[in-house]
């Protein structure tokens, strides 16, 4: 029998934490189950007793059933449960390739994803809604906790599926009871005693006549609503910061830099006149003769020393 590590941090039936890397959980997912940040997910496949694990999956007990326990670091609940289906057919695929006593993908020959690798929801990504859709990525491989508490949400309108499984297709975790009405049309609560039964034309003529206004402000070559609406909000915020002295007008600050500025000019350079420039090339000229005449006779010093030599 191999050893298996029980894991310390458990919920209360049994199944462990996943790790949680962002401290911001962010709940923006996409269609397809994806979301901005990386997570952790927990993701085990049930045995049926203690056995050596793959090199990337360890051997524990959660509640009463031995499984293969390994985190998922991803974008996702839907990424994640793709990876550990992933998992679980590579496994079962090197077991059969291999056919020896090492190899540990043999004790998962006949047996589907669906029936023991389990993905966890941390974040409740799986949730119940009008187009709920049983085999999205996001909905699959459930545990048990999020399965009951999809089904509390559905209120009646799911149960655990029991369709029979079909070969190439994704088998769900959960499914629509028979003749149940998927899309809610229950009435708007607006209030907290007053509701309204929403119109199938109201939004379609709203939303018709707001185009209509936004291109005819166009036409007249008119800013955007939106626009003129920010602009207003930034008039009001600039008029009420003046008030309280927070800024100054700018004309106001033009003044006062403008006064600071004109304090600290440089003077000019005065114009120098034709005469002085006159006696300045007269000065400059015979400062070089006399480096000239320096320069000749130190040659002639250097050149009687040489021929004494």
């Amino acid at each position: 029998m191999s050893n298996f590590i029980k894991p310390k941090g458990v919920r209360a039936d049994g199944t462990p934490y996943s790790t949680q890397i962002s401290a911001k959980a962010d709940r923006d997912v996409t269609e397809d189950g994806d979301s901005r940040l990386s997570r952790t997910y927990a993701a085990h496949i049930r045995l049926d007793s203690p056995l050596p694990a793959p090199r990337t999956a360890t051997t524990r007990m959660i509640g009463d059933e031995f499984v293969w326990y390994r985190l998922f670091q991803t974008k996702g609940r839907g990424n994640a449960v793709t990876q550990a289906a992933k998992w679980f057919t590579d496994t079962r695929y090197n077991g059969v390739r291999k056919k020896g006593k090492d190899s540990v993908g043999k004790v998962l020959q006949g047996k589907e994803a669906h029936e023991c690798v389990v993905v966890d929801d941390p974040w409740n990504e799986c949730s119940y809604g009008s187009e709920f859709n049983p085999i999205r990525p996001v909905n699959r491989l459930l545990d048990e906790e999020t399965k009951k508490r999809v089904i509390e949400e559905s209120k009646g309108n799911l149960k655990l599926a029991d369709s029979p499984f079909k070969k190439e297709q994704p088998h769900p975790s959960l499914e629509w009871v028979e003749g149940v009405k998927k899309v809610d049309d229950s009435p708007i609560k607006v209030g907290f005693n007053t509701t309204i039964d929403p119109s199938k034309t109201g939004m379609e003529n709203a939303m018709n006549e707001a185009v209509g206004r936004a291109s005819e402000r166009k036409k007249n070559n008119q800013e955007s609503w939106f626009k003129e609406v920010h602009c207003k909000d930034n008039r009001k915020l600039v008029r009420k910061m003046r008030e309280e002295g927070t800024i100054e007008h700018s004309s106001a600050y033009r003044k006062r830099v403008g006064k600071r500025s004109a304090q600290s000019k440089i003077p000019k350079k005065k114009k120098v006149s034709a005469q002085q420039k006159k006696i300045l090339e007269a000065e400059l000229d015979e400062w070089i003769r006399k480096e000239e005449k320096r320069a000749l006779a130190r040659k002639k010093i250097v050149k009687n020393n040489l021929t004494k030599i």
